[in-house]
Formats: C-alpha cells, sequence, structure tokens
C-alpha cells in the first residue's frame, strides 16, 4: 500500500478527523456571531446618514465650491451639525435640501422660493392641527 502501516493510516485519519471537526466548530461559531451581531448591525444601519437624504436642513457655516461648510438637522434623536458640500455659494442661515451623502459629507442644495414657501404652508398646517 505505498509504504504506509496501519498506524500511519490511521494517524492521518485521525489528523483528518479532528481537522473536520475543528472547521465544523469554526463555522458554527462563526454563524453563531453573525446572529448576534445581525441586529446590532441593522439597528446601526437604520440610523445613517442616508436617512437624512431628502430632508431639509440649515447652513450653520456658509458653504462654497470647493470647500465644505456645515449644516444643522434634525432626526428623532435630536439635531446634529454636519460637513457639507454644494457647487454654489449657500450663507448662513439658508435652508437646503440634503442630496446625497458623498465622503462622509452632505451635498446640498439650496431650498428654492417655493420650496421655502411650501415648507412653511405645511409646517403652519401641521401646528394648527397640533392645537
Amino acid at each position: 500500500m505505498g509504504g504506509y502501516t496501519m498506524s500511519d493510516m490511521t494517524l492521518y485519519l485521525n489528523i483528518l478527523a479532528i481537522s473536520i471537526a475543528g472547521l465544523a466548530v469554526l463555522i458554527i461559531l462563526v454563524n453563531a456571531a453573525i446572529l448576534l451581531l445581525r441586529p446590532i448591525a441593522r439597528r446601526h444601519a437604520s440610523r445613517t446618514d442616508l436617512d437624512q437624504v431628502g430632508q431639509k436642513a440649515t447652513v450653520v457655516k456658509s458653504i462654497r465650491p470647493g470647500r465644505p461648510g456645515q449644516i444643522r438637522y434634525r432626526t428623532d434623536e435630536g439635531y446634529h451639525q454636519a460637513d457639507a458640500e454644494a457647487d454654489s455659494l449657500i450663507r448662513n442661515g439658508r435652508p437646503v435640501l440634503i442630496l446625497s451623502v458623498v465622503q462622509d459629507r452632505f451635498r446640498v442644495r439650496p431650498l428654492t422660493d417655493e420650496e421655502q414657501a411650501a415648507s412653511k404652508r405645511s409646517e403652519a398646517a401641521a401646528r394648527d392641527d397640533a392645537l
């Protein structure tokens, strides 16, 4: 049988069995870790910056082309400030719309006069409904 003794073959089979058992334990541990960490990852993913796309914010530090500024936006947890960039100059206090997230910054554009008027009307209606 190719120069292998029975004890050599038994040793190889034992090594093979131990290796397979070790891989099975490793697979079980990885699956258990995935099951435990998946809910945590889902909770974190549900509160990402991407959730702010399409929301309104206010410029708190002027944004210039090529130089990021800062915006303030509201979430369920309160107000937050973040870096933002735009293609045009947007001064402090101006309302903006969050378009996307690029390299840990929000990409924004100024709200048009029509969008600002519609926003004020909907806020007034919401206040009236609350009374």
